[in-house]
């Protein structure tokens, strides 16, 4: 392209150069989209009708989490599922700085201690300044109680979802094994 300026930058290894990648990424999505979604436009919400987002809605909390702060670390209690409505999420291995995966608005984390009862396997941190949505363990077994269609639905988003991101790591690992 003519009259295209490119910049080059250069990473201390491979991990790095690839989160050099995901940030990019992640800004392109971020101009390409608008400033925050709606629960209805996440995954956990995926297909549910306006009745059963005005239930899930009412068991939800809002929070603001500030660039650089931890939504939880390895080892807390699984107490909920946070959906980011914006800003960028970082997975980490425990204490750690490498990042295992970088999460765009739509998606959640901690569903798995939450369905598992389990504590927290990695840390959670704010990549951008955040918004999430924080279903509690308890709103979500009340939910279950409550209005177990609705929690059907639920899990079955949450379900597809572990699924896409366990295949994602199946090809990433037969990518390595093949190099």
């Amino acid at each position: 392209m003519a009259g295209a300026a490119t910049s080059l930058e250069f990473a201390a290894t491979t991990d790095e150069a690839l989160e050099v990648a995901e940030d990019r990424l992640l800004a392109k999505l971020t101009l390409a989209g608008s400033d925050r979604l709606t629960l209805d436009q996440t995954l956990l919400a995926r297909g549910l009708d306006a009745s059963e987002l005005a239930v899930l809605q009412a068991e939800l909390t809002q929070l603001a989490v500030p660039r650089g702060a931890a939504l939880f670390r390895a080892g807390d209690p699984g107490d909920a599922i946070y959906v980011s409505v914006h800003g960028e999420i970082g997975v980490h291995l425990a204490g750690s700085t490498r990042r295992l995966a970088s999460f765009a608005p739509g998606v959640m984390v901690g569903e798995m201690a939450v369905l598992e009862g389990q504590r927290r396997s990695a840390d959670a941190l704010a990549e951008t300044d955040l918004e999430v949505l924080r279903l509690s363990a308890e709103a979500f077994e009340r939910l279950r109680t409550e209005h177990p269609a609705l929690a059907a639905k639920l899990l079955h988003n949450i379900s597809l979802y572990l699924a896409g991101r366990l295949r994602g790591l199946t090809a990433e690992l037969a990518a390595w094994v093949d190099r």
